[in-house]
């Protein structure tokens, strides 16, 4: 055996034959063999193996909400909110700079100030007439329309 193993095992660390062949009398049972107590027992060990568990992963999600630098708030609703309200904001400085309505000396001035107000408007009805006709010439050539929509929801559109 000495020369098989080449490093030191302990024998604390190993079983004998009767430990490792013996099965616990208890795991054996049927659960209509159990007393009301025994159910009970097992029963609140197995919530308390649930509750563990959720908790570890709990501490898991925040720790890694923390490496990624999100707020650390109370419920996952309210971080699910704060990131749709920076997804929203996101994607309307994005439109605005496709458009041209909005620069970063804009924001900090009134964008809306009469003569800005209306070169915007034409700007974006010049905008949605060009989409429009783009449409027409497509509907007209019989070409697929799902290449001009955005990834809208499919039940906005009629069959």
């Amino acid at each position: 055996m000495e020369e098989a193993i080449p490093i030191g095992v302990s024998e604390g660390f190993t079983k004998s034959a009767k430990e490792v062949f013996t099965v616990d009398p208890k795991a054996m049972r049927e659960k209509d063999e159990l007393t009301k107590e025994e159910k009970h027992k097992e029963r609140a060990h197995r919530k308390r193996q649930i509750k563990q568990h959720l908790h570890a992963k709990e501490i898991r999600t925040k720790e890694k909400n923390r490496e990624k630098g999100l707020a650390q708030v109370g419920d996952r609703f309210m971080v699910k909110q704060v990131k749709e309200q920076i997804n929203k904001k996101k994607k309307g400085e994005k439109l605005d700079k496709e458009l041209g309505l909005l620069t970063n000396a804009d924001k900090n001035q009134n964008a809306f100030k009469s003569g800005k107000f209306f070169k915007s408007m034409e700007a974006i009805s010049k905008a949605d007439k060009d989409k429009k006709n783009l449409k027409r010439e497509a509907k007209a050539k019989g070409m697929a329309m799902e290449s001009f929509h955005n990834n809208v929801s499919a039940k906005r559109f009629k069959m």
